[in-house]
């Protein structure tokens, strides 16, 4: 039920990232199987109210690169009080604040998205919140026993890093099809990095205890971007080891 209410919505990211790789539901089914593949056996381990946490994590983490046009005048009004972001692109500060957005879009729509109650919506608004630029290590932001509907505690810092490392993940060329790669190949800098970025990661496979990242490249500069994406990935693994 939330997966239908939330599709329609994650599509209108293209308004405000045209040139941005996929961020629609596809993207999030990926990064759910992403999190399946790394949980494997060990998803027997958690409680149904973390799975369930987890999955609407999954599909709504990103709805805050979507908002409406009254909340984009909203936010441009509010881009120009805040100093560190005036000299910003419009889409690049949405891009900065999007897991905040996600967060309180989620906590003021649970009911039309079909959350089971509210707090079950907190839940999922802190793993929003923490996909992105977060220290999950800071277990009074990010609980690792969060009471949830029924009384039962939920482990909110290793869903919320399970959920972040699934997202990192999702940097293979499936995510760009090379007909798409052809006939939009983005103008901006920045996009171009993140669509060669994808381009040249063939595969990913999850061989325990490893995450095996596969791919190539034709020049240095890339090399030292994918370099610095898998150094990130490693900094999330070590978190999630550490919670």
């Amino acid at each position: 039920e939330t997966k239908k209410q939330i599709t329609p919505i994650l599509i209108k990211y293209v308004n405000n990232f045209p040139d941005y790789t996929d961020h629609s539901i596809r993207h999030s089914e990926n990064v759910l199987e992403n999190a399946t593949n790394l949980l494997n056996d060990k998803v027997n381990k958690l409680s149904s109210e973390e799975i369930y946490t987890l999955l609407l994590g999954c599909y709504l983490h990103d709805v805050g690169m979507a908002p409406t046009k009254k909340d984009i005048e909203k936010l441009k009004l509010e881009q120009n009080k805040i100093g560190k972001f005036k000299q910003k692109d419009f889409s690049e500060y949405l891009r900065e604040i999007h897991q905040d957005l996600s967060a309180k879009f989620v906590l003021k729509n649970w009911k039309q998205l079909k959350i089971d109650n509210e707090d079950y919506a907190q839940a999922i608004a802190k793993l929003c919140s923490g996909h992105r630029n977060s220290d999950l290590l800071d277990f009074k932001e990010f609980p690792d026993q969060l009471a949830v509907g029924n009384n039962k505690k939920i482990n909110v810092s290793f869903l919320c890093g399970i959920l972040k490392l699934s997202d990192e993940l999702d940097i293979t060329s499936e995510r760009i099809p090379e007909i798409l790669f052809n006939l939009y190949y983005p103008k901006n800098s920045f996009s171009k990095i993140e669509w060669n970025k994808h381009k040249n990661t063939r595969f990913i496979t999850f061989n325990k205890p490893f995450i095996e990242i596969k791919g190539s490249v034709s020049n240095q500069f890339l090399f030292e971007r994918i370099k610095e994406h898998h150094n990130k990935i490693q900094q999330t693994v070590d978190e999630i080891q550490k919670i």
